[in-house]
């Protein structure tokens, strides 16, 4: 297990451990760890530390992969070897996908002397999802994606401003379309300081919104979507404001 956020510490942990890794998975916004982006650097320090030592570098995009035409790689200017993909490719469909260095892709195909891995699977190429898969490649343009990362702020500038009026410790992070709630005054930098201070008040919070209507995952992470509107994300701040006061 590497410490998110801390180059140093993973730069050593990989050149103690070179020897016995494969590879080095990561998900560049920590999706399931709360939404929570990089520091400056910190991404590319970890490539060359696996790139030093021969390491296959794995980005899971399947989270993270929706902040930007490219992905949260070409959004903060990273190459991993492998990509998993899934969620917004299909469309909203069920959709799994990955992707990487030709040389190592080439372990799968067939044309060069018979493929040294095998990948069958009934649900390979499911024809409606790859339909929706390219109807939403078509639906994000430039502009959907200026459209998105603007809903985003929006949202997370309508969450700060409730919960400082409210002189709560609790906070609000998030890229692009992504967001998270944090019921902590911690600063933010890991999954361990992402911990709410009352374990309690997540399922408080996700009950609360749930009677007015608006579904979040219950560890208070969501997504904005083309379908919103200016007034929907409004209307979840308020919502939540009126959730906080009961």
């Amino acid at each position: 297990m590497l410490p998110w956020n801390d180059a140093e510490a993973c730069a050593k942990i990989i050149a103690k451990e070179a020897a016995n890794l494969a590879a080095v998975l990561v998900d560049p916004l920590l999706g399931i760890g709360g939404i929570l982006p990089p520091v400056d650097g910190f991404l590319g320090q970890l490539r060359r530390a696996t790139e030093r030592h021969g390491i296959v570098l794995i980005l899971d995009e399947v989270i993270s992969f929706r902040v930007a035409p490219g992905g949260a790689q070409a959004r903060y200017g990273i190459r991993p070897d492998l990509t998993t993909l899934g969620k917004i490719i299909g469309g909203g469909l069920p959709v799994g996908a990955f992707g990487g260095r030709a040389d190592i892709m080439g372990a799968y195909d067939p044309r060069k002397g018979g493929a040294r891995i095998s990948h069958g699977g009934t649900f390979n190429a499911n024809p409606l999802t790859m339909a929706a898969g390219l109807a939403t490649l078509a639906a994000l343009t430039p502009e959907a994606y200026a459209r998105l990362d603007a809903l985003g702020e929006r949202l997370r500038a309508g969450v700060t401003a409730l919960m400082r009026k409210r002189k709560l410790k609790a906070q609000v992070s998030g890229v692009g379309s992504l967001f998270c709630l944090h019921w902590t005054g911690k600063r933010l930098g890991d999954y361990r300081s992402s911990r709410p201070a009352d374990p309690a008040e997540p399922l408080r919070v996700f009950m609360g919104l749930l009677n007015e209507g608006i579904v979040l995952s219950q560890r208070g992470m969501g997504a904005c979507s083309l379908a919103m509107t200016e007034a929907d994300i409004d209307r979840f701040s308020e919502a939540l404001g009126r959730v906080l006061d009961g």
